[in-house]
Parts: C-alpha cells; sequence; structure tokens
C-alpha cells in the first residue's frame, strides 16, 4: 500500500510538471518533455511520461500530432489550464514590470493583438507602471519606426523562426538602394533604438547577421531546402558588432577624462571590453570592435570626455568627421 500511495503522488507531481511545461512550451516531443523533467524527478523514465502523456490525451486536455516520424503534444486550446503564478514575490516584480515596458516597443506590428492579452495578464499581476516606456525602451532622439505597413513581413518572420524554414529574402540595402537577393536561415528578432531587425544565418558570409525589417520587400520559404539548421552563437554574434553594424574587429583603446569616470567605470558597452584605472584617475576602456559607423557616432557623441584613443587611424577618422560637421553647419 505504501509503495502504491508513493508511485501515485510521483505521478500526479509528474503531470503537473508536464502541463506546466506545456502550457508554456507547446509542440513537444515526449523525449524533449522527459529531458525537462529529468532535472527535478529523478525517478522519471521515458515510459513513465509516456503514460502520463496518454492519460492526459484519454481525459481531454492534451492533443497530440505526427510530424514525420516523431510525435509532438501541446496543450489543448480549450483545457482552461491556468499555470500563471498568483503570488509575485517582491524580487520579481522589478522583472514583470521591465517586460510591460518592454512590450511597448512592438506596438503597431502584427504581433501587437498577441501582446495585448499578454499584457492584460501582467496586468492582473502587476498593476500600474512603474518605468515611463517610450524613454525606456526607444530613443526618442532618432525616433522609432511605423511597422502599420510591415504586417505581413514581420507575420512571416515568426513564421519561418518558429517553423526554421530557409527562406530568400529581397533586400533594400541601405547604403545604395540596390535590392538585392539574399538565401538565409532566420533565427531571432530583435529590437534596437527604434528599429526591429531580423537575425539570419548567412551562408555566405558563414555567420548570422541583420536584417532591417522595413528594408525586407518579400519573404519566399525555399521547400525541400536540404540545408542543416545552423546554431546560433551569442557570444560571436555580440562580438562581431558594435550595436547593430558588424564588420572586421580591431583593438580599439579608449581613455576617459577623470570627470567623466562615474558615468563609465560601471557601464556596459561591449562584451569585449576591459576597465582599469590609471593613476591618474582617468578610466582606460579597452575593447575589440569593428570600426563602423555605429562605434564612430557613439564616440562622437563623448568626444568631450575623451583624452586618448587609439589606433591613430580611428582618431583621424573621428576627427575628420567633426570638422566636416561643422564645416557643413558653418555654411
Amino acid at each position: 500500500m505504501r509503495k502504491k500511495n508513493l508511485d501515485s503522488s510521483q505521478q500526479v507531481r509528474r503531470i503537473l510538471r508536464i502541463l506546466r511545461l506545456l502550457s508554456s512550451n507547446n509542440n513537444m516531443t515526449s523525449t524533449e518533455i522527459f529531458d525537462h523533467l529529468i532535472e527535478d524527478c529523478k525517478e522519471v523514465s521515458i515510459r513513465s511520461i509516456q503514460r502520463d502523456l496518454k492519460v492526459l490525451l484519454d481525459d481531454g486536455y492534451l492533443d497530440k500530432r505526427k510530424s514525420g516520424k516523431v510525435t509532438l503534444w501541446k496543450l489543448k486550446k480549450h483545457s482552461n489550464i491556468d499555470f500563471s503564478p498568483k503570488n509575485i514575490r517582491e524580487s520579481e516584480m522589478i522583472s514583470f514590470y521591465i517586460l510591460k515596458a518592454y512590450i511597448s516597443t512592438f506596438r503597431g506590428t502584427t504581433i501587437e493583438t498577441d501582446l495585448n492579452e499578454l499584457s492584460t495578464k501582467l496586468e492582473s499581476m502587476v498593476p500600474g507602471a512603474v518605468f515611463l516606456e517610450d524613454p525606456f525602451y526607444g530613443d526618442q532622439n532618432i525616433g522609432s519606426y511605423d511597422y502599420s505597413d510591415k504586417h505581413e513581413i514581420l507575420r512571416l518572420c515568426i513564421k519561418h523562426i518558429n517553423e526554421k524554414n530557409w527562406i530568400k529574402i529581397k533586400y533594400e540595402r541601405l547604403t545604395d538602394d540596390l535590392v538585392k537577393d539574399y538565401t538565409i536561415f532566420p533565427q531571432f528578432l530583435y529590437s534596437y533604438l527604434g528599429t526591429i531587425y531580423l537575425i539570419a544565418y548567412n551562408p555566405t558570409h558563414k555567420r548570422s547577421t541583420n536584417f532591417a525589417i522595413q528594408n525586407i520587400k518579400s519573404i519566399d520559404e525555399i521547400f525541400n531546402a536540404i540545408k542543416t539548421e545552423p546554431k546560433f552563437d551569442y557570444d560571436k554574434f555580440r562580438s562581431e558588432r558594435f550595436a547593430v553594424i558588424d564588420g572586421d574587429v580591431e583593438m580599439v583603446k579608449i581613455v576617459i577624462k577623470k570627470a567623466y569616470v562615474k558615468y563609465f567605470e560601471n557601464r556596459h558597452i561591449h562584451i569585449s571590453q576591459k576597465i582599469t584605472r590609471s593613476k591618474s584617475g582617468n578610466l582606460n576602456i579597452e575593447l575589440k570592435v569593428p570600426i563602423s559607423s555605429d562605434f564612430i557616432s557613439w564616440l562622437s557623441r563623448w568626444c568631450n570626455a575623451i583624452a586618448d584613443i587609439q589606433p591613430k587611424a580611428l582618431k583621424d577618422e573621428l576627427l575628420l568627421r567633426l570638422k566636416d560637421a561643422v564645416k557643413t553647419l558653418d555654411v
């Protein structure tokens, strides 16, 4: 009897974990569910997971479908199971409020309707706002792009990211207005300074790169593609670019004047940065970045705080741009 009660208790815990897992991760195989549960339930086996899934299927909580040789499981659409947290700890509130503010970045996009539902749920858990949304997630100095006429492009990006499809896009380059065809593997969307970008693997360059959503003219799926799914290396992606633009990286050394040290000493500029203090009180920042227009623009913004820059070619380029700007404005 004692063993039977123990088995029943373990099954209840497993089933609750399965339902909680599928409530946020639809379309999972039994093996994927097992891999998640084995971390917490050492006694679990793939056979016990399969039995639990059948019980939930027979009782009307789950749906299943075949995808090739595997079976995918998901929570039934009208199962009315809600695993959202009812009690939020104070330490968790900041995360929920940041999420609420971040949602505003995607207003006017094709996913706004879905986000409104999430926003309503968040409001029930953490009512009100503590972050002023627009300044928090958008630099108003450069404005933010209106994506109201880009619904179809965004919808296709989301579709092909989720389905892991290779695609061909027509893309208008910023530098010369030339429209080019790219065969790519879409990986993520991200927002930076009022613009939404598609991160995608480019097999020609053998790396992941950015495509501004507003410059994508069309998206077509490549059917029967035999290319394997490329893995996304976050650290490599971040190290190859400053802000958005990528390129060949160079070692850069920046000396920050003592009067500006408090602003820079705890500020993360780039994944490669190393910061030290000099005896004079200045701050030395070393980082490996591409010498791109984004990086030079950032340096221009802080030229009053900078005592020195290396390499010399970068300093000369910065001075030339500042002089040209002065000449233009002085006309």
